[in-house]
């Protein structure tokens, strides 16, 4: 299909105005126009109306949008939908990577045009931050950060992803030991990296009791030997983290879509608030 434009104009049959979705063609003189909504005044009301017989997937891109009403200096924004509440993500660290499928349709705003917020946490998560601190993807990705005594950096990545016109919240887990790399947060090979560290240890230990005292090579043996003595105590920490949020530490989110300094509300996981013109005049 080719490109939608929302249009506003005067209403020449019933006062008041007309909303169209217009769609270009192939070809310039293809445009496509679907009468979708009326706003009327009525007395000291205005009203807004779905037309009867408007298609959902034609009265999806106007859900994804608000309407702006000034007076004189006041004004009032009311989006035009209500947001649907989806479930909050589990997390899985099994996996390390988990998604959250969005009941989108092919007429919503793209990917490129929303944004998701980070919301709070609902868990025994340790103490976090979120980076941005407003919670909001800049970039494409949320960063929560878990902290807490003797426990390596541990961040969780939320971001919206799309795939085959299917948009989905997913998050994917990592952490980092004190001068390490980042790693995937996946539980197996947490415990294999564990067992890798211990068995280095052992084997540096007993190079530590072969070598005598005085040899040059010592103190490198010593340095690794605690190196790894920490690596293992941050894995046996996170060890304990595991059980309390596998699955069952949920992210709670919204998505949006930000138009100028307003916004229109698409999906939340909590309780949904906005008025719905769906419905009603």
């Amino acid at each position: 299909s080719g490109r939608r434009r929302i249009a506003l104009d005067p209403d020449q049959q019933g006062g008041g105005w007309m909303i169209h979705l217009d769609t270009d063609g192939s070809q310039d003189s293809d445009l496509q126009r679907t009468d979708l909504a009326r706003i009327r005044l009525e007395g000291q009301e205005l009203k807004f109306q779905w037309l009867d017989g408007v298609a959902r997937s034609s009265g999806d891109p106007l859900r994804c949008c608000g309407l702006l009403l000034r007076v004189g200096e006041r004004s009032h924004w009311l989006a035009l939908s209500r947001p649907k509440t989806v479930e909050p993500v589990v997390l899985d660290l099994d996996t390390g990577t988990v998604r959250a499928n969005l009941p989108t349709t092919e007429g919503m705003s793209k990917i490129g045009q929303l944004r998701l917020q980070v919301t709070r946490l609902d868990g025994p998560f340790p103490e976090h931050t979120l980076l941005p601190a407003d919670g909001v993807t800049e970039d494409g990705k949320v960063e929560v950060l878990l902290s807490d005594k003797e426990l390596p950096d541990v961040t969780l990545h939320v971001g919206l992803t799309s795939r085959r016109r299917a948009v989905s919240v997913e998050t994917a887990a990592s952490y980092r030991l004190a001068d390490q790399v980042q790693r995937p947060l996946r539980w197996r090979e947490v415990v294999q990296l564990s067992n890798k560290f211990l068995a280095l240890q052992r084997i540096a230990e007993a190079t530590s009791k072969k070598l005598q005292r005085e040899d040059p090579r010592q103190a490198d043996v010593k340095r690794q030997i605690e190196l790894l003595k920490d690596a293992i105590k941050q894995l046996q920490t996170l060890g304990n983290l595991y059980p309390k949020i596998h699955g069952t530490g949920k992210i709670h989110f919204r998505v949006f879509r930000p138009i100028d300094d307003r916004q229109v509300e698409l999906f939340t996981t909590g309780a949904a608030e906005t008025q719905d013109p769906d419905d009603t005049e």
